[in-house]
């Protein structure tokens, strides 16, 4: 009869548990939305109206095109999935390459009409995103961390942008899932495992082509990784033979064929909308700037009488816009570290002090497991540059100075790592710094600091617009 009794009372609290964290999940979902949705249309700059409307009429030859079709400038992923809310009724001509003015007074009932409909997908499909970011948290952090960081994300950085019709939040969280991927595939030599990363690659690259410095990245640090196995394990010999093919295949299966694995997915991804580039324009990457740089940016054109501030910016021109990145870095650094449009900026100075309190605290753990980790680490800071530089190009070229954000969630999620896995934090048997309790004081900063950010959106709007 006890024992009837303790399991009862433990499934009421199951159940009790469960029930109350259904009802957090829907609270806080309905209150993003309505933050969103406020902040959606409460500012509705000409600007942004205009860059909405270039994903609106990609959208509509998108659809008229069976998903084929190119501007130049993005990829077809987002257009495509923004296209499920078209109300156009009248079908494009043969031919006809749809167009959007910049004056939004110019637009037909039916294009207000699909921007409305398009800016309330955004926000639906900007939770969707959430939960899929909130899922590698959860994996890979503490409950309580994982909860907090994804609220961070959400009300300081997702609700500032999940009303506006652009592929940002789209490829800002399938890059953060690519490179999250490319970390354990260092260490993988399962195949359904490339092959899944790949996937999330080559949707990130149908998002915008600024994924490929991380797939190259990828190339090299694998092959590096298992150049290293080789001579490790005593196999350098293999590197010698390379025209016996007894040696040399075997080895290229073990060690190559999964990369390979991973590359083929995402070509098989791509090359639909690379051959409609071809078709279209007589290149694979009109716009070669947009191989390296996370932002909009005009298609580059071949017509002699556009001038060339209006091509676009190509890869051979690079080395004369020193003087874009260096106006983009300011910019770049308010806008991640500052107050400015988003608000992680004080999450991540909170997060980075508290890693380096709690690695001085164990400064032989500190070395041990960088010791340990150092390709990974090595992957991630050349990641973090690359992209740093690639966003600061960004912000200095864009007339409305672009803020990052192609870093703003590997960033937090690397330090939420970091910080769960030294001893101090994780309260380890090792960590005597356990017993001054900086996992409680990390939490109630971070907790006040996402309270009163909250409760800013919730009464008194959403600054920095």
């Amino acid at each position: 009869m006890l024992s009837l009794q303790s399991g009862t009372s433990g499934l009421k609290q199951i159940v009790k548990s469960r029930t109350v964290l259904v009802l957090a999940h829907v609270f806080f979902i309905t209150l993003y939305i309505h933050c969103a949705q406020r902040h959606t249309f409460s500012d509705d700059s000409e600007q942004r109206t205009a860059d909405e409307g270039v994903y609106l009429a990609y959208s509509r030859n998108l659809l008229a095109r069976n998903g084929i079709h190119t501007d130049g400038g993005s990829g077809p992923l987002y257009p495509l999935i923004i296209s499920a809310v078209q109300p156009y009724e009248a079908p494009l001509e043969p031919g006809q390459v749809y167009s959007l003015s910049p004056n939004e007074t110019e637009w037909s009932g039916e294009d207000l009409k699909f921007l409305t409909r398009a800016r309330f997908l955004s926000i639906y499909l900007s939770v969707v995103l959430l939960y899929m970011i909130y899922t590698v948290f959860r994996l890979t952090l503490p409950h309580a961390m994982a909860n907090l960081l994804t609220l961070v994300i959400a009300f300081g950085c997702f609700v500032l942008k999940a009303g506006q019709v652009n592929a940002d939040l789209t490829f800002a969280t399938l890059m953060f899932l690519s490179w999250f991927g490319m970390c354990s595939l260092l260490h993988s030599r399962k195949y359904r495992h490339f092959a899944l990363v790949g996937l999330c690659t080559g949707l990130a690259f149908l998002t915008r082509p600024a994924i490929m410095p991380l797939i190259i990245l990828l190339a090299v640090f694998f092959t590096v990784r298992k150049v290293v196995e080789l001579v490790s394990d005593g196999e350098e010999d293999l590197l010698l033979n390379l025209e016996d093919d007894q040696v040399f295949l075997p080895a290229i299966r073990k060690y190559l064929i999964p990369l390979l694995v991973f590359l083929s997915v995402i070509a098989a991804l791509i090359s639909p909308y690379l051959r409609a580039s071809k078709a279209v324009h007589g290149r694979y990457f009109i716009n070669t700037t947009a191989l390296i740089a996370p932002c909009d940016l005009p298609p580059e054109t071949t017509d002699p009488k556009v001038t060339a501030d209006e091509k676009g910016l190509t890869l051979r021109d690079i080395p004369s816009r020193w003087k874009e990145l260096a106006l983009g870095i300011p910019v770049w650094l308010r806008s991640f570290f500052g107050s400015g449009y988003y608000r992680t900026g004080k999450y991540i100075i909170l997060l980075a002090v508290f890693l380096i309190v709690a690695a001085r605290l164990n400064k032989r753990w500190s070395r041990e497991t960088a010791r340990e980790h150092r390709l990974l680490l090595a992957f991630s800071a050349c990641f973090f540059l690359a992209y740093f530089l690639a966003d600061s190009l960004c912000c200095g070229m864009t007339a409305n100075g672009g803020p990052a954000i192609s870093l703003i969630l590997p960033v937090i999620f690397a330090l939420g790592y970091a910080l769960s896995r030294t001893p101090a934090i994780s309260c380890l048997p090792e960590g005597e710094a356990a017993k001054m309790g900086l996992p409680a004081v990390l939490y109630l900063l971070t907790g006040s600091l996402l309270l009163f950010d909250i409760l800013e959106v919730l009464f008194q709007g959403i600054r920095g617009a």
